[in-house]
């Protein structure tokens, strides 16, 4: 039984795209969708680039976009807010509004159908995904995290540290956002609340708190709830 045709694309094409993927996304990716037709491959190029283009993040982004006003607290962030059960740590009341692999731009971009007119309080956790940019900067992080601030005027915004990985080196630029935040709020412009000491007593992600050095286990989760918890 023959095979199913293969798309081919030009040696110019892929070594373009090779090149995108060992800055972006891992050199050995494309090599594992060479199956795919070029289109498909460009596609899946973006996504790797852009969270925002994901099939998953648009999903979660129109869902929310659709529910109710009702909430009194949302949480806002990636994959860490995302996969916190907040309703059980919190109270009823409190709403998720997290979504996984998302950036500061991106938070930004969705803040409008993200947070409901209900909300008197807002809970921020964002930056960590945006160390993936090679050409990140602290600054840029910080200055998109100021435009959001701007945007939630006139509520009580709780800005929380950006966590801890296992990597040392990526946990030097979490630093550097983090005494970025913290001056926005020492200007009044949110609460500031560190949590690595509590999550990441350490100074860094141990097998106690996570299974692959960036998300977090139950104990983690915990430490956070009751240290925020506190803060309510």
């Amino acid at each position: 039984m023959p095979g199913l045709p293969v798309t081919r694309v030009s040696p110019r094409t892929l070594a373009v795209l090779g090149a995108t993927l060992l800055v972006g996304a891992g050199i050995g990716a494309l090599a594992d969708r060479a199956w795919l037709s070029h289109d498909a491959q460009v596609r899946y190029l973006r996504q790797s680039l852009d969270p925002r283009l994901r099939p998953n993040y648009q999903m979660r982004l129109s869902q929310l976009a659709r529910l109710p006003s009702g909430p009194s607290l949302v949480m806002l962030g990636d994959s860490l807010t995302q996969w916190g059960e907040w309703p059980e740590w919190l109270g009823p009341g409190a709403a998720n509004r997290g979504i996984g692999g998302d950036t500061s731009r991106g938070l930004r971009q969705r803040l409008q159908l993200s947070v409901p007119a209900s909300a008197k309080t807002v809970v921020i956790m964002i930056g960590l995904n945006d160390l993936k940019d090679v050409k990140w900067r602290p600054e840029t992080t910080v200055g998109n995290v100021s435009a959001i601030l701007d945007e939630l005027k006139g509520r009580r915004v709780i800005l929380q540290s950006v966590l801890y990985t296992d990597d040392p080196v990526k946990n030097r630029k979490v630093d550097q956002i983090n005494a970025g935040y913290a001056r926005l709020c020492a200007l009044g412009r949110c609460e500031w609340l560190d949590l690595n000491g509590v999550v990441a007593p350490k100074g860094r992600l141990t097998e106690r708190e996570s299974l692959d050095g960036g998300h977090l286990k139950g104990v983690a989760y915990e430490a956070w709830a009751k240290a925020l918890k506190a803060r309510l």
